[in-house]
C-alpha cells in the first residue's frame, strides 16, 4: 500500500484532492494531508511517504523548501508540485530537486489520477501480454475486467460509451479508461469495435441477413459507415468477406 501526502494551505483544495485519490485509487493508496510546509516535512519523514503532492505557494515555508527537506531525509520520495503559478523559475527549481512532475491548478481528476498512478507504477501491474489467461489467478483487476467483458459481450450492439460502462463498475471514467487500456492493450472504442466486427463476421455466414441488417444488429445504423469500418478493420468489404466465406459471387455491398 503506497503512502501519499497531499500538502496545500487551502484546506478545501487539499481535501478535494485527497477525496479524488481515495475514491479512485483507494485500494492501492493511503492518503494523508498537511496544510503547511513544516507540517509536510514532519508528516512525510515520520510516516515515510512514498509520494508528496505539494503546493508551492504556502505561508511560512515554500513548497520547494519543504520538498528539499523531505528529499534530504527520503531521497526516494516522489515529489509532484501543485501550483497556480506557471513560472519558469519554479519549474527549474522543481527539476533541480528532482521533482517528478509539475501540475498547474486547477487540476482535473484525470490529471491527479494519471500522474500519481504513473509515478507510483500503479498501472504496470495490470498489463498482461495479449489476451488474459482464463485459468490465471484472478486478482481484483482481472475480475473487474472480466465483468466488463461479460457486460460488453451482452451489450455491444447498443449505443455504449466509456462513461456508461465505467458507471456499471462504479469507477471514475478517467481511471477506468487507463485501467482498461493497460489491461487489454487497446482503448475502449477500439476494443468495442473489435467485438462488433467479430460478431459481424459470424453473422455474415448467414445468407438470410443483408449487410444492412448485420450492421444494425451490431450497433451501426448507418450501413455506409459499417461497410467502411469493416473494410478498414479487415481489408475486405462485408460483401467480399461473405463471398470468400461462401465461395459465391455477390455483386454489391448492401
Amino acid at each position: 500500500m503506497h503512502k501519499v501526502l497531499v500538502v496545500d494551505d487551502e484546506r478545501l483544495e487539499c481535501h478535494a484532492i485527497k477525496e479524488i485519490l481515495e475514491r479512485n485509487l483507494g485500494t492501492m493508496l493511503q492518503v494523508r494531508t498537511a496544510y503547511n510546509g513544516q507540517s509536510a516535512v514532519e508528516t512525510a519523514c515520520l510516516w515515510k511517504a512514498d509520494l508528496v503532492l505539494m503546493d508551492i505557494e504556502m505561508p511560512g515555508m515554500l513548497g520547494v523548501d519543504a520538498a528539499k527537506k523531505i528529499k534530504a531525509h527520503l531521497p526516494d520520495c516522489i515529489v509532484i508540485y501543485l501550483t497556480a503559478y506557471n513560472l519558469f523559475e519554479y519549474a527549474l527549481q522543481a527539476i533541480q530537486i528532482g521533482a517528478a512532475a509539475y501540475l498547474l491548478k486547477p487540476v482535473s481528476d484525470e490529471d491527479v489520477i494519471g500522474v500519481v498512478g504513473e509515478k507510483l507504477g500503479l498501472f504496470q501491474d495490470v498489463v498482461p501480454q495479449g489476451t488474459p489467461d482464463p485459468d490465471a489467478p484472478a486478482d481484483k483487476t482481472s475480475l473487474l475486467m472480466r465483468e466488463v467483458e461479460r457486460y460488453l459481450a451482452k451489450n455491444y450492439m447498443h449505443n455504449l460509451s466509456l462513461e456508461t460502462v465505467a458507471e456499471t463498475v462504479h469507477l471514475n471514467p478517467a481511471y477506468f479508461s487507463r485501467l482498461f487500456k493497460a489491461y487489454w492493450g487497446q482503448n475502449f472504442i477500439d476494443h468495442l469495435t473489435s467485438l462488433r466486427i467479430g460478431a459481424a463476421k459470424e453473422l455474415l455466414s448467414d445468407p438470410s441477413l443483408s449487410v444492412r441488417e448485420i450492421g444494425e444488429c451490431i450497433g451501426y445504423a448507418d450501413p455506409n459507415y459499417f461497410v467502411k469500418l469493416f473494410k478498414k478493420k479487415t481489408g475486405q468489404t462485408p460483401t467480399r468477406y461473405r463471398e470468400l466465406l461462401s465461395g459465391g459471387d455477390v455483386k454489391n455491398d448492401q
